[in-house]
């Protein structure tokens, strides 16, 4: 099925938009860039567009839930048609597959011509045969047209589900615990079957890496401004060891320390080397440091740091 007739298709009931789809859209070929009047406009919109990917702030927000759900979430370069530039966008990934996710300013999702500025984008940088998620920073809700026409055409021309995805499901004005995060992430970025996809794979038997001193280093220096261990000293340190369910071995651990850092390693160091406890199969290290990441005052780049140092030693 040609463009034309997927448009005619999706727009049934919107006459007037119909019929403008059909003078401007006559006999496109699969590969030719979209054309329409006021195409210029919506052309120059969709073409001059490079980078798709994420804000940072959401990056880093989504960086540490992801990998606790063995996500990663990653930059893809792709090469435009000829004469058209490249771009860029963000997918996350696991064993099983991946989901892309892209970032376009504002303007263009709120536009009528939506349907068309987005479709370009997925001509241009050969973008099909997949699930897409849409979003835009602060924006709640799309123009009517990214549903009423745009979703039928994309699936249709591309095979691509796009969804949108409202900036505050992701960014409330009420921060979610990382906890909460977890548990609607799956929902939100539609990775519930790709999880189970990946439970369903073989396991992968990693080699066990002994984590360096200077990663150790680098997690004490973080925990070493973190007001829950710097304010109360060892009881603080005992507090927290029974939040993350390893209780058992507060009286076993020496928790002395000139300073929070000097502490940090010792602790650390000394847990590194504990075999998991009977009713906690993880690391002991590992288990620790999840409990980290749950700590709100933890700043985003020190948990992306922490989540990165658990996937690399498989903690």
């Amino acid at each position: 099925m040609g463009i034309l007739d997927a448009t005619t298709n999706v727009a049934q009931g919107l006459a007037q938009f119909a019929v403008r789809a059909s003078e401007v859209l006559p006999n496109a070929a699969p590969n030719a860039p979209l054309e329409i009047d006021p195409g210029a406009r919506a052309r120059a919109i969709s073409e001059k567009l490079e980078n798709f990917c994420v804000p940072k702030m959401l990056n880093d927000l989504l960086t540490p839930a992801l990998a606790e759900l063995d996500f990663e979430i990653k930059i893809v370069q792709l090469k435009g048609l000829p004469g058209t530039p490249p771009g860029s966008h963000n997918v996350i990934q696991n064993r099983a597959g991946h989901r892309s996710l892209l970032h376009f300013p504002k303007e263009v999702l709120e536009d009528e011509l939506v349907w068309q500025s987005v479709g370009n984008v997925f001509q241009r940088l050969g973008l099909r045969d997949q699930e897409m998620l849409i979003l835009s920073e602060g924006l709640p809700a799309t123009h009517p047209f990214f549903v009423g026409v745009g979703q039928q055409l994309w699936l249709t021309t591309f095979r691509v589900t796009a969804t949108f995805l409202p900036w505050s499901y992701l960014v409330p004005p009420k921060p979610l615990a990382a906890s909460d995060l977890l548990t609607v992430l799956p929902a939100l970025l539609k990775l519930e079957d790709l999880i189970t996809q990946a439970r369903n794979l073989p396991p992968i038997n990693k080699p066990t890496l002994e984590i360096t001193m200077a990663e150790v280093t680098k997690i004490a220096n973080i925990l070493g401004q973190l007001p829950v261990f710097v304010d109360n000293g060892e009881e603080g340190w005992r507090i927290f060891m029974n939040q993350a369910g390893l209780d058992a071995l507060v009286g076993a651990l020496d928790l002395s320390g000139s300073t929070t850092t000097i502490r940090a390693i010792n602790v650390i160091v000394q847990l590194k080397d504990r075999k998991p406890l009977p009713d906690r199969p993880e690391q002991v290290l590992g288990r620790f440091l999840r409990q980290v990441l749950e700590i709100s005052g933890l700043k985003p780049d020190d948990g992306t740091q922490i989540s990165d140092i658990i996937t690399t030693y498989n903690l």
